[in-house]
């Protein structure tokens, strides 16, 4: 074709360049010539001038050659194959996801990347002029796209400045998550600092860094650049591997041998844990609870202790012969007893209350109300506190002491307190005292007195054990012996404690102060 207003000159028409019409004259290539003229009449395009598309009629050159003619529709053809369309139709498919199509739906003519056989070239006299918001991008399958000496410039007779330089898209997009950029294979965990990163970051070697979390000497300055490389790095010290080397735990076992129920509503139990386990903490001990419900639960909990998994022991609620006073024995382990089973061996701690002296007092000043047919619910006698108090009890009536105004029941539990003082008001409905062995038992003999028309204390004087949660929960609220459980606890860990240290805990035990709470129930 020959451009309008210049002698015909021959058009190079090669598969790097696309042929655009005149608003006089549009070409349309067929499938078969695909958009080349033949050699009698090519022309060659002067350099100074560009051919202008009608805004009206594009004609643009999809990926087989063929020309397009629909004023309508604007077609680009990226790499894939796929097309983008104007503004009201527009679907991008390249390999970033960019729009590149021309925002106004313009008439000016835009950069396009295609394969081999049709990749666009723009020369420095002769380029074409580019939407400032538009990039070229070219597929990874089909090479680079232009480098800056590349670049698209707008000829002069267009008026336009040529597009900033663009880079091309040849590498793979970067993959990224919601929290930035992934590291180390996509979405897989970042590998476990260790000693070595430290050294690295700090600037130091491994036997440095070594004494610093093993608690040994170094300069401030070094001290204070492995810190700072330490929070750099994320290190976590392998306390597994460390117990391991070192053949310690750095655990210790809170035992409780009760069922599982009773473990959950003692408040003793839970004011005992408490107290150790603050005690441990400001060690740099873990307290590591162990309850034995069962025969299979106790030889458990003897294989763990022999195991090597807790360095020392608190033992809570042991009775007199229970196996695990010779586990711990024969283990050497640390360990500490709450409350004194009669074999408990001399050299092992223990810690505890006077429970026969605190019965007694209580008892006592029961009777010191003018009560005269006192009975008693006797929870747990067969270990030291409940047989203690039980022992207390007898003391204070002396000659008085009736045994069939004693009911042995199993646990310190409110449901045994009801049936206790259901069984008493059956032997005795003249009773008009009754001490129970714990404040949860004494709160179920109210509700059973409550129940049975008594008033308390009028009909009835009723007296607890423990100044637990239990003694203000009842109406009226519970006159008992203040057990400090959480003192005895926090005891207990410190005797533990100092056995880890190597240090010799003094014999015979550590007994604390129970003062009398005297209330509304007596």
């Amino acid at each position: 074709m020959s451009a309008a207003g210049r002698p015909a000159v021959r058009v190079t028409a090669s598969p790097a360049e696309n042929a655009t019409a005149s608003p006089a004259e549009r070409v349309t290539a067929s499938p078969a010539a695909q958009g080349t003229t033949n050699s009698a009449e090519r022309d060659t395009t002067n350099p100074t001038e560009q051919s202008t598309t009608d805004p009206a009629e594009r004609d643009t050159t999809n990926l087989a050659g063929q020309g397009t003619t629909k004023p309508a529709q604007r077609y680009t053809t990226n790499p894939t194959g796929q097309k983008t369309t104007n503004p009201a139709e527009r679907d991008t498919a390249n390999p970033t996801g960019r729009d590149t199509t021309n925002p106004a739906g313009r008439g000016i003519a835009k950069r396009r990347s295609a394969n081999p056989a049709e990749r666009d070239t723009a020369s420095p006299t002769q380029g074409t002029a580019v939407d400032p918001l538009e990039q070229d991008t070219t597929s990874r399958a089909h090479g680079p796209a232009a480098n800056s000496l590349e670049q698209s410039i707008t000829s002069p007779a267009q008026g336009a400045t040529a597009s900033p330089p663009e880079q091309g898209a040849t590498s793979p997009p970067r993959t990224t998550t919601a929290a930035g950029p992934t590291k180390r294979g996509g979405n897989s965990p970042a590998k476990r600092a260790t000693v070595h990163d430290i050294a690295a970051a700090a600037g130091v070697s491994r036997g440095t860094v070594s004494r610093v979390l093993n608690g040994g000497y170094v300069s401030a300055h070094a001290r204070a650049a492995i810190e700072a490389a330490i929070a750099e790095v994320g290190y976590v010290p392998n306390t597994a591997a460390r117990n391991l080397v070192m053949q310690r735990s750095e655990a210790v076992g809170f035992v409780v041998l009760e069922p599982h129920s009773l473990f959950l509503e003692d408040p003793n139990i839970g004011g005992l844990m408490l107290g150790a386990n603050a005690t441990l903490s400001a060690a740099d001990y873990q307290l590591v609870n162990l309850v034995a419900d069962s025969e299979r639960d106790t030889q458990r909990i003897n294989r763990y202790l022999g195991g090597g998994f807790v360095d020392g022991a608190i033992i809570v609620s042991a009775r007199t012969h229970d196996p695990i006073i010779q586990v711990v024995a024969d283990l050497g382990l640390p360990a500490t007893f709450v409350g004194h089973p009669s074999d408990l061996a001399p050299a092992i701690p223990f810690v505890g209350i006077d429970n026969v002296a605190s019965a007694r007092a209580i008892t006592e000043r029961l009777l010191a109300t003018g009560r005269r047919r006192v009975g008693m619910i006797a929870p747990a006698v067969d270990r030291d506190s409940g047989a203690d108090r039980l022992t207390g009890f007898r003391q204070a009536l002396g000659a008085n002491f009736d045994e069939d105004l004693v009911v042995p029941v199993p646990l310190y539990d409110y449901s045994y307190g009801v049936q206790g003082m259901l069984t008493l008001l059956e032997r005795e409905p003249r009773i008009d005292g009754v001490f129970a062995g714990s404040d949860a038992v004494a709160a179920g003999a109210l509700q059973a007195l409550r129940e049975s028309g008594r008033s308390v204390p009028g009909d009835v004087g009723v007296v607890g054990f423990d100044d637990s949660s239990w003694a203000l929960r009842t109406q009226p609220h519970l006159s008992t012996v203040h057990q400090p459980a959480t003192e005895i606890g926090a005891r207990a860990a410190e005797l533990v404690v100092c056995q880890l240290r190597g240090e010799t805990p003094e014999r015979g035990g550590v007994l604390l102060p129970t003062p009398i709470v005297w209330r509304e129930s007596a």
